[in-house]
């Protein structure tokens, strides 16, 4: 320990990581904290105390995780690998639905490919993840007026 207690240094090493699970804020609330894995991965709780919106989405009173929410994480996915360059999303596969029970929050994993710009969902709990969703993300594709199909989709979510 430090002899004053003015004397201001840290007393204690920390991996990154841990800091991140004590004090760290996920980047975007659907892609949640990134794991230690061989692809880049990121895991989030299915929760809706964090995500409020999630009761909305139910079918015959059954909580489902929505279509959106798989596209909006493989956006945010891709960004953090790739960064701006990604905005689309190609041959997405909604293999199996997610749903998220009351008392049980469920767990959602997106792993990223950098090689082939593959993802895949996967929810549940180790071992036994089940995958929900694969598709591959793709590059900006420039329109014939010189405008990446991003820079037109964006001007027309400003117009309205």
């Amino acid at each position: 320990m430090p002899g004053y207690p003015w004397q201001r240094e840290r007393c204690w090493s920390e991996s990154p990581e841990s800091v991140e699970d004590r004090i760290g804020q996920p980047k975007h609330p659907l892609l949640g904290f990134r794991v230690s894995a061989a692809r880049p991965t990121w895991e989030c709780e299915l929760n809706p105390g964090v995500l409020p919106w999630l009761p909305d989405h139910a079918v015959r009173g059954a909580v489902v995780f929505p279509g959106a929410g798989y596209v909006e994480m493989a956006m945010a996915a891709g960004q953090e690998v790739f960064g701006q360059a990604i905005c689309a999303i190609e041959d997405i596969r909604f293999e199996r639905a997610l749903f998220v029970k009351d008392d049980d929050y469920a767990k959602a994993q997106i792993s990223v490919d950098p090689e082939t710009a593959t993802f895949v969902v996967h929810s549940g709990t180790n071992p036994a993840w089940v995958r929900n969703v694969s598709g591959r993300l793709a590059h900006a594709s420039v329109g014939p007026r010189g405008r990446s199909y991003c820079q037109r989709l964006s001007r027309v979510a400003q117009l309205g």
